[in-house]
């Protein structure tokens, strides 16, 4: 027994609690390694049979890696390991619907929504929002109802999209879940500057600036940086916004996080255009197009064509 410190188990947990870290931190590249790391322990045990108990932790590391897989871009790896998970849960009717299910069927959700079913991602959220809060999960209340709210917002539901921001900023405070708060405050701050209210937008980013470089968070610093840079250029000052943008598109490309990535270079090309260098905006919106189309990022290759046929006529 003096050989043997850990559990198998207890070694998968190890390597899926560094990788969360990784995660939150935004360094995908190594999030991305540990979680099959753990996976490759798990599935390692000479015992390895497939019944419930042995198969909840891996199913759990499974979503984790799922939602480092988005955030690579990787959406339809995430897919089919989401759906893997979904299919895998069985529920009789005596018993409650598991978080696990819950959180796979959010992130299925947010799926639908990046590749553009709207309608079914509308539906997936409002479920899995509507039973995580009868369990009085505020993480995952706070998580779902931030995604739901973008949603709202791009469809110019401005009127749901403040009331489920409020919704989700009141769950996270209660939960003390203060990186979750601040997404929700970057995603509030967006909305503001959709409704002009750019001065309160730019206040919520330098809080949020703030808490990402005190806690080493690049991937949310980067999105504050992205958000301000939106901000600036439709307050006209282009300059300001070429070098945010261009910090933001640095960070997220070195970290492997190449959907922010794709969604910061289209800021990038409405930078140059701005500034009349169409062929270079024209050249990043074909980039764009290309990049998202092939990953299924339909929200943005959509977004990519519009801009550049707007340049073309």
């Amino acid at each position: 027994t003096y050989n043997l410190p850990f559990y198998r188990d207890e070694v998968a947990w190890l390597y899926n609690e560094q990788a969360v870290v990784s995660f939150m931190q935004g360094k995908l590249y190594d999030a991305s390694v540990l979680y099959n790391q753990a996976l490759h322990v798990v599935k390692a045990q000479p015992e390895y049979t497939e019944n419930q108990s042995v198969g909840a932790p891996r199913r759990r590391i499974e979503i984790n890696l799922a939602i480092a897989e988005i955030e690579k871009g990787e959406i339809h790896n995430a897919i089919d390991l989401l759906d893997g998970a979904i299919n895998e849960i069985t529920i009789s009717d005596s018993s409650t619907t598991s978080m696990t299910l819950l959180y796979a069927k959010g992130y299925r959700a947010l799926c639908d929504h990046l590749t553009g079913n709207l309608t079914k991602a509308k539906n997936g959220y409002k479920f899995v929002i509507k039973h995580v809060q009868k369990k009085r999960q505020l993480r995952a209340t706070s998580i779902f109802q931030r995604h739901l709210a973008d949603l709202y917002r791009i469809q110019g539901e401005t009127e749901k999209a403040t009331k489920l921001l409020l919704f989700s900023e009141k769950a996270a405070s209660q939960a003390q879940q203060e990186d979750i708060l601040h997404y929700t405050l970057i995603s509030k701050a967006r909305l503001m500057r959709d409704l002009k209210s750019r001065s309160e937008a730019l206040q919520i980013l330098r809080r949020t600036e703030v808490y990402a470089k005190t806690m080493g968070l690049r991937k949310m610093l980067a999105e504050a940086l992205k958000v301000r840079a939106e901000v600036m250029l439709a307050e006209g000052e282009v300059t300001q916004a070429g070098k945010m943008s261009a910090q933001a598109v640095a960070i997220f490309n070195r970290n492997g996080l190449r959907l922010r990535k794709i969604s910061a270079a289209l800021l990038q090309a409405k930078v140059y255009q701005k500034r009349g260098q169409i062929k270079f905006a024209k050249k990043i919106l074909a980039e764009i197009e290309r990049e998202a189309s092939s990953l299924g990022y339909t929200l943005k290759s959509s977004s990519a064509q519009e801009d550049r046929q707007n340049l073309i006529s």
